[in-house]
């Protein structure tokens, strides 16, 4: 195998999940023994950058950038920069994550856009700006219900190539048994931002209907936590529904949870069903835009719902709790890093 300059490219490292995919992507490929180097335009890091990744900040966002956001001649200036830094490193592959305005005036032959959900339904500015972005450009995208979303919406890429995010299966196994949960089994587990797109209020509702016992968790954090609050009262499940704070390391926990839940409107590839796989824990999920359809296939599919069906949501948990399936490497092997891996070395 040939060792390949990777060069990513992002507006920061704030606490977007793709970001974190990001550096745990970097991570591994130089761990392959690839040279791989991060960019940032700016110098925002809320994430822990893995030892072995080299970020170089080019410190070209400013009060005056962020007031003129997209403005052509902004974002060529800070592209301008961006090529500087490429042509040092001399990369052989140029991946960009949620960069798009700056990178599009990126000159390389193998520069990347990488796609982490569907564009459809974004607001109608952003819409127009990514259609016109991608078109005749080179994408990579997280799940193939993305790669679709993109055909369908008329945009002639130059190349357009579908690759799960990598999953490092020993590491999160290793952490899975890092401490013992505070919470004893058996619970339910949801894990994600309190935010309305996670729909939490989905979730609760269903989980009334389903009438089950098992108390159910929800870890995270964010500025709608007083209206899932409300809506726990509401519902009279105070006594059964636990909030739990986000947890640094939350494997352990959904190791010893007895089903994994998802229930929101929109995800990318969601990172957390994945991992409830490899922590050897059931699922359920609404076949929300994109991913779910794509993790949950064969024998795990009558945990899959549609999405505004909360009846079959409820009907779900209780089967799931009755006769949970048996997860094994099969249900994870392609995500895992041996499987991904090679795809990005392809790119070059």
């Amino acid at each position: 195998m040939s060792r390949l300059r990777f060069a990513f490219i992002a507006k920061n490292l704030s606490g977007g999940g793709a970001e974190k995919v990001l550096l745990e992507t970097a991570s591994l490929l130089q761990t392959q023994g690839h040279q791989v180097l991060v960019l940032t335009l700016g110098n925002a890091v809320e994430h822990m950058v893995p030892k072995n990744v080299v970020v170089q900040t080019l410190n070209v966002v400013n009060g005056v950038t962020k007031a003129l956001n997209r403005q052509a001649w902004v974002n060529q200036w800070q592209a301008s920069r961006m090529q500087q830094a490429l042509d040092v490193f001399q990369a052989d592959v140029v991946i960009s994550c949620n960069a798009e305005y700056v990178s599009r005036y990126v000159q390389h032959a193998h520069l990347y856009h990488w796609v982490h959900g569907v564009i459809t339904g974004s607001k109608p500015r952003v819409m127009a700006d990514l259609q016109q972005i991608y078109q005749g450009a080179s994408l990579v995208c997280v799940a193939e219900a993305i790669r679709t979303d993109i055909q369908q919406l008329g945009i002639q890429t130059k190349r357009c190539e579908v690759i799960y995010n990598p999953f490092d299966v020993a590491k999160i196994q290793r952490l899975a048994q890092a401490y013992v949960p505070k919470l004893a089994p058996p619970f339910l587990l949801h894990v994600g931002s309190f935010n309305p797109r996670k729909r939490h209020d989905r979730l609760l509702r269903a989980y009334k209907q389903s009438g089950v016992s098992t108390p159910l968790v929800l870890m995270g954090q964010g500025d709608y936590q007083a209206q899932i609050e409300a809506q726990i009262a509401e519902l009279g499940l105070q006594q059964q529904v636990i909030l739990h704070p986000f947890e640094a390391n939350p494997y352990p926990y959904i190791q010893a949870a007895s089903a994994l839940l998802l229930s929101s409107d929109q995800e990318g590839l969601p990172t957390v069903l994945i991992e409830a796989l490899i922590c050897g824990t059931p699922i359920v999920s609404v076949d929300c835009p994109s991913g779910p359809a794509e993790i949950l296939t064969d024998d795990l599919r009558p945990f899959l719902v549609p999405m505004q069906d909360e009846a079959a949501l409820a009907q779900a948990i209780a089967q799931v709790l009755a006769a949970p399936p048996s997860i094994g490497v099969q249900h994870y092997q392609r995500f895992a890093t041996e499987s991904v891996l090679p795809l990005f070395e392809d790119l070059a």
